[in-house]
């Protein structure tokens, strides 16, 4: 399951855990959201149980931001094959 997070509403985060409950998950930070891909911020994603948490190159160029080293920038051609091909469901948050 894919989660596609664009804002820094906390209770966005609490929508992914109780969705996505045990199975294989992850997450893709766009727009504002992006700010959870930064040092400071990605603890807030702990304890979550992402397996994998990317970022969109564009939100991060846009907003000048420093990844930390567990998130992964990815462009529109990597994001668009995601979506249709990686994985079974996708839920917008």
């Amino acid at each position: 399951m894919l989660f596609l997070l664009n804002s820094l509403d906390p209770v966005r985060l609490d929508e992914a855990r109780i969705m996505g409950g045990r199975e294989d998950k992850s997450l893709l930070l766009y727009g504002d959201a992006a700010y959870y891909a930064t040092q400071s911020m990605f603890n807030k994603l702990a304890g979550l149980e992402f397996e994998e948490v990317f970022v969109s190159e564009g939100s991060l160029a846009s907003r000048n931001i420093t990844l930390d080293q567990g998130v992964e920038a990815v462009g529109y051609d990597k994001i668009a094959d995601m979506i249709i091909n990686d994985h079974d469901r996708v839920v917008s948050l």
